[in-house]
């Protein structure tokens, strides 16, 4: 049995690419449009073979153009799977150093606009789940840093413990990728709050997994942004009173839980005692006071 050669495999596996590309264009059948994109992805998903769209630019790009038209449509049984092949497709290290500046900022605006308007939590949870996915450099994603960071920074005050968790990994993502760009960003433009303003108010989240991944994320980020004399002054400012009252609260264990009946009655050790005057007594003038002592029956 011959085996075939490497380019002749890497032709085969284009091929089936255009063709699966061909039916998300057609569009014919919106049924199919979720299997045709879980093909997509499993293709995207074997790692140690490299992939046809690395070395293909016009593959590339087609694929890119049907993939960014679905994410953008409303309908969301075309952008949720779209979203996911995306993240794929960009987590993949030799696809994304084929992707040209103007394909990263296209996808990265798109992703971004897209999270920032959109009322989907789930949407928005793709759009996060794919800033912190991707494998781009840092180099590529210099014109489009400012916008990730400020979809980030919304992400986090989002109502939904999910978008706020994806919101946590695509800093956390940042972190490691584009730190000079989260130093630059650190105040927000235009008046919103920074993603450091919001990395601290998701360390008082009532969702402990929301509260321990901020923390975490923090201490990641101080040794960076005191490292930066400019940021420094700033943060002297503002951060270490809302990080001393974030921490405290994280690190205070909370109480353990007691019937709602013993939670009613109990009275905190440390609260006040209520007075043993009452507006009543208060009318009661005591007869010393008033000068009618001499009136009272003596003993």
């Amino acid at each position: 049995m011959t085996w075939p050669s490497h380019e002749e495999a890497m032709a085969a596996e284009a091929m089936t690419l255009k063709e699966l590309i061909n039916t998300l264009d057609a569009r014919e059948d919106l049924s199919i449009v979720p299997v045709v994109h879980r093909q997509l992805q499993e293709k995207l998903a074997v790692i140690d073979v490299m992939s046809p769209l690395a070395s293909s630019p016009e593959l590339l790009s087609r694929l890119l153009g049907t993939l960014m038209k679905h994410a953008a449509c409303s309908d969301e049984s075309l952008s949720l799977p779209a979203l996911q092949t995306l993240g794929a497709v960009s987590h993949r290290k030799d696809v994304c150093s084929a992707f040209t500046g103007e394909q990263v900022k296209s996808l990265i605006t798109l992703v971004c606009e897209t999270c920032k308007h959109t009322q989907s939590k789930v949407v928005a949870k793709l759009c996060l789940w794919l800033i912190a996915m991707q494998d781009f450099s840092a180099a590529q994603l210099n014109k489009v840093a400012g916008g990730m960071i400020s979809a980030a920074a919304d992400g986090c005050g989002s109502p939904a413990t999910r978008v706020q968790q994806e919101a946590l990994s695509a800093i956390e993502r940042m972190l490691t990728q584009i730190p000079k760009h989260l130093v630059a960003h650190v105040g927000g433009a235009g008046g919103e709050p920074g993603w450091l303003s919001a990395l601290l108010s998701a360390t008082v989240s009532r969702a402990q997994k929301i509260r321990e991944l901020a923390v975490a994320q923090v201490e990641r980020s101080l040794p960076l942004l005191h490292a930066a004399e400019a940021s420094q002054r700033e943060l002297a400012v503002s951060a270490p009173p809302l990080l001393v009252h974030a921490f405290s609260r994280l690190r205070t264990p909370a109480p353990a839980s007691r019937p709602r009946a013993q939670q009613a009655t109990r009275r905190p050790v440390d609260a006040p005692r209520p007075s043993p005057r009452t507006n009543w007594t208060r009318r009661v003038h005591h007869p010393v006071l008033i000068g009618h002592a001499a009136s009272l029956t003596p003993y």
